[in-house]
């Protein structure tokens, strides 16, 4: 029997046999406004109601609006983080800004997969994250 993990999106568990194999990498594919993203971090947000850890990497949005969308669904991850059970890279700015300097995950290169690699293994590490999302494949 496999072993699965309940994504906690209405409908979806059903529709996959109870939820997403564990520990499979899975590709959301469709075109723009069609809730890849709502998806995603309704994914990561159900993970910690049910006492789990995620990483959001954010590829094509600053983090900071990250965590704004999430808030507007009343996700609010900022206690999480504090905890060390969610955190959010930043392979978006750089480490430019002032906002960007605040991060904790931070891919300076935004052209090295090394580099985001090592930063996601770290983060992976540091929180025991049991979910990790990457938004998007398409950059």
């Amino acid at each position: 029997m496999v072993e699965r993990v309940k994504t906690g999106v209405l409908g979806f568990d059903e529709i996959v046999g109870g939820g997403i194999p564990k520990r499979n990498v899975v590709l959301l594919s469709g075109g723009p406004g069609t809730g890849k993203s709502i998806f995603s971090i309704q994914f990561l947000w159900n993970g910690l109601q049910m006492k789990g850890s995620g990483i959001y990497v954010a590829l094509e949005e600053h983090p900071v609006q990250v965590r704004i969308n999430m808030r507007g669904f009343r996700w609010g991850v900022r206690q999480y983080e504090l905890e060390g059970k969610f955190a959010v890279i930043d392979a978006f700015t750089a480490g430019v800004g002032e906002a960007a300097k605040r991060e904790k995950y931070v891919v300076r290169d935004p052209d090295s997969v090394e580099e985001l690699v090592d930063v996601l293994r770290t983060a992976i590490n540091d929180i025991s994250a049991e979910r990790v999302v990457v938004d998007s494949v398409s950059t």
